[in-house]
């Protein structure tokens, strides 16, 4: 198989799993959110939206810094290696809601 054609099979089969890992993270019992690299919001869980107000808002698309305008100044400065399929942990909140 050629290069083009591995990338193109690997393509298909993370657009036929994407709605069981919607899924995943929807249910999640945690508040779990996933942005693109201009933390703009991918999927988030059920319970991040009680647990910051947001049950009757539309997030997914929007940039955080829209949906929380008041976030503090060094998340928008926050590291380039957040978009690139890494993973963040705070053990307080950042920001309050």
């Amino acid at each position: 198989m050629t290069e083009r054609r591995l990338i193109a099979d690997e393509a298909a089969r993370l657009l036929r799993e994407e709605p069981l890992l919607r899924s995943i993270v929807r249910h999640m019992p945690a508040a779990v959110a996933m942005f693109d690299a201009d933390l703009r919001y991918l999927m988030v869980s059920d319970r991040w939206y009680v647990d910051y107000g947001l049950e009757e808002t539309d997030i997914l698309g929007r940039s955080h810094f829209e949906i929380f305008p008041e976030t503090q100044e060094n998340w928008r400065n926050y590291p380039p290696q957040l978009g690139r399929r890494t993973s963040e942990r705070a053990r307080e909140r950042i920001f309050a809601r």
